[in-house]
């Protein structure tokens, strides 16, 4: 394994290269090894991602409130197209409810399955002057027995407002029973299709899009939450995390860190 490492491989490659090694060991009849021997290439890998140089480990940036009202000026031409409106709520829900990319987005109608958020799991406070938004999430990368955790989305006052935004795609959205984010094809919100017009709005902002993926959205949330004096114990609940690993994810601003030389004194 450490020729991997050596070899310069990012973590993703070495992921694969373990896959098609478990591909071939269950071709030629062989015990399944991710059964047989779990933990281990649990620690194997981990072991891999710790041993990667900063420079080749994956980068990912923040989407922050500046790139949602970036976003929502891009995409304001059409605003009354269908597929914009289905973008932009999922993009505020994804940040606001600090979402995994594979809680709300999926690659197609056959990879869904009833843990992500589906129409069923969006209860709305009141029919007439609705305020909250209640999204029940059944089951998450730290919830493998499916206990189901209910996240709440209250209205901001501002263009960046996940009720606002989900009213208005709710309104317009078909009553089809799945997944809660369907393009006007019909075919589910996929990671790819949010993640390429995410990017192509900000290629025009002249960043690099290509460090912009499904995970910017917890990202920006819990950076966003920190710089704003959230304390942590609740962006723990916020993002559902079990542990501080959250704090890998947080991306202050060059500015922030430089003004705490000041605070020190």
């Amino acid at each position: 394994m450490a020729f991997l490492v050596q070899d310069g491989l990012s973590y993703s490659s070495i992921r694969q290269y373990l896959s098609a090694l478990r591909h071939n060991q269950l071709l030629s009849g062989g015990v399944d090894p991710s059964l047989s021997s779990l933990y281990r290439l649990h620690y194997v890998l981990r072991g891999c991602q710790r041993s990667l140089p900063s420079a080749v480990r994956k980068k990912r940036l923040p989407i922050t409130p500046a790139i949602l009202r970036f976003l929502h000026h891009h995409w304001s031409s059409g605003a009354d197209d269908y597929n914009t409106v289905c973008l932009w709520a999922a993009c505020c829900t994804g940040f606001f409810a600090v979402l995994r990319s594979g809680e709300f987005t999926c690659e197609s109608w056959s990879a869904y399955n009833p843990s992500m958020l589906s129409l069923r799991d969006v209860v709305i406070d009141s029919r007439f002057k609705p305020s909250v938004i209640h999204l029940t999430l059944r089951q998450s990368k730290t919830d493998v027995f499916g206990a189901g955790v209910t996240i709440h989305l209250g209205r901001t006052g501002d263009i960046l407002c996940p009720v606002s935004a989900l009213l208005a795609y709710l309104a317009i959205r078909p009553p089809t029973p799945g997944p809660l984010f369907l393009l006007q094809s019909g075919n589910p919100l996929s990671r790819q299709a949010l993640i390429t017009a995410i990017r192509n709005a900000l290629s025009s902002a002249g960043l690099d899009v290509s460090l912009f993926n499904g995970h910017s959205f917890r990202i920006g949330a819990a950076t966003s939450a920190a710089l704003a004096g959230v304390p942590d114990s609740t962006i723990k609940l916020m993002g559902r995390w079990r542990s501080s690993a959250f704090t890998r994810y947080l991306r202050p601003p060059a500015k922030s860190m430089a003004a705490l030389s000041s605070r020190l004194i």
